[in-house]
């Protein structure tokens, strides 16, 4: 009788279990580590187990990242077969890559018109970033990018169109589209007779909304649209808003990037009250005024927020005080402030003694209070450094035993500079501090205080 774990098909679906051998390195987030133990281990058990699991090797290329390996070109061509997830930035002779079952494909310059079969031998893509060098190529490759119709998710880097309706076909041949990003186009100029994108939840455009007026044209064939992504800078904040309230009302989510000067806070205020449901708000401001608070407040679902200050001052504070003390459905905070020297105690740190009714709070990240470093090695949550500032010496070390006690680790990992710096004392004290606050708010698991990370594993919650 044959053993069940000996059949083929059981072993590949345990196969696809071990692709994660690919992990972030958490030095460096933008590389990733290969670490392909398990997938090994198991590809020694028999023949058989070798024959199935030697090519979930080959599930992901990414040029950028392996090429460094000097990998034979032969190898490579025969092993391309086995490629799921390709990321290709140099051009390849024709029909070397013979991928046929690909889910992702990132793939820029002209190594995208010399790679073309790529798009026609996949037509069940999903996942498709381009980036072009000229307003040519797109009409090189139009009639494999129209020959796409299973497309989830779409990137779409210095795209520079001949005739929008060829867009307008790409979107109208994938219904199921649900992701959309432009980077740096131009002259995105309308979208006369799309379809509307039903399924689409995310859009992102960062570009210049003088040069591309058809994004707002976009925005309204967007009727399911969850999350919003775009540049400050000559934003037509009244015409967004008013298209938004009418077209997209399941918006929940605004990631607005550069930010509102003092003179445009009516904008940002604006901004806040446009969805009926703000879940999460990335959003740069100079606020005169409580107005913006006052309009967050308004969002009682509101889940997470980071907010940049261009200073630090009084006002600013207070709007920290008064969130921590308002937003009680709060998940996630990222305050970043002004730098400037603070002493503690300071009269600006006032917003510490307000009382803080966030249960749900699982991260908080503050930063721009004061300046991180002092010179020398830096302190870990194990060093006698680890103190209240404003504590006796026998306080200071129950303070750092019991917050060892709790689960609580000192990230290097995450940690910027950790090699030769280490945390100033008007840094220590706020984050002790808000370590003292932690105790209020069972399900914090991550404290970012200026560049310095601490982490309570025992709380993160499983995915």
């Amino acid at each position: 009788m044959t053993n069940a774990l000996d059949l083929p098909e059981i072993l590949c679906r345990i196969g696809w279990f071990l692709t994660t051998h690919w992990k972030p390195n958490k030095k460096d987030p933008t590389f990733f580590d290969f670490h392909p133990k398990d997938l090994v281990a198991c590809a020694q058990v028999n023949r058989t187990w070798r024959r199935v699991m030697l090519p979930f090797l080959w599930t992901v290329y990414d040029e950028s990242r392996m090429e460094r390996w000097n990998i034979p070109a032969n190898i490579l061509q025969a092993a391309s077969e086995h490629f799921r997830f390709i990321s290709l930035w140099t051009p390849w002779p024709a029909n070397t890559v013979r991928s046929q079952h690909l889910f992702e494909l990132n793939v820029a310059g002209r190594a995208l018109v010399t790679n073309l079969q790529l798009l026609h031998n996949n037509p069940q893509l999903k996942l498709l970033r381009m980036g072009f060098l000229d307003s040519s190529m797109y009409c090189e490759i139009q009639p494999a990018i129209e020959s796409l119709t299973r497309l989830q998710s779409l990137q779409l880097d210095f795209l520079r169109p001949v005739n929008w309706d060829h867009l307008t076909r790409l979107f109208s041949n994938n219904p199921d589209l649900r992701s959309l990003r432009f980077n740096h186009p131009l002259d995105i100029m309308g979208f006369e007779g799309c379809e509307p994108l039903t399924k689409l939840s995310l859009l992102h455009f960062n570009g210049d909304w003088d040069r591309n007026p058809g994004i707002l044209q976009l925005i309204q064939l967007c009727p399911r649209l969850e999350r919003l992504e775009f540049p400050a800078a000559g934003c037509p904040v009244r015409q967004l808003a008013k298209i938004l309230r009418e077209f997209c009302p399941s918006l929940n989510a605004i990631q607005c990037e550069g930010g509102f000067e003092e003179e445009q806070e009516d904008n940002a205020v604006l901004l806040v009250q446009t969805p009926a449901r703000l879940l999460h708000l990335v959003l740069t401001v100079e606020p005169r005024s409580m107005r913006i608070c006052d309009a967050l407040a308004g969002h009682a679902g509101l889940e997470s927020l980071k907010l940049r200050f261009r200073e630090y001052n009084a006002v600013n504070t207070h709007i920290l005080a008064t969130i921590l003390e308002r937003c009680t459905n709060l998940r996630s905070i990222d305050f970043v402030l002004g730098y400037g020297e603070v002493e503690y105690p300071d009269p600006q740190l006032s917003w510490v003694d307000s009382p803080w009714k966030m249960p749900h709070l699982e991260k908080i990240s503050l930063s721009g209070l004061t300046y991180p470093y002092v010179s020398g090695a830096m302190t870990s949550i194990t060093d006698p450094g680890f103190r209240a500032q404003s504590l006796a010496a026998e306080a200071k070390r129950a303070l750092a035993q019991s917050f060892l006690d709790q689960g609580w680790a000192f990230d290097r990992c995450s940690t910027a500079g950790y090699d030769d710096k280490r945390i100033s004392d008007s840094a220590r004290a706020v984050r002790d501090i808000v370590f003292q606050r932690a105790r209020d708010s069972p399900r914090m698991h991550t404290i970012v205080i200026e560049d310095f990370t601490y982490v309570n594993k025992s709380k993160i919650p499983l995915k």
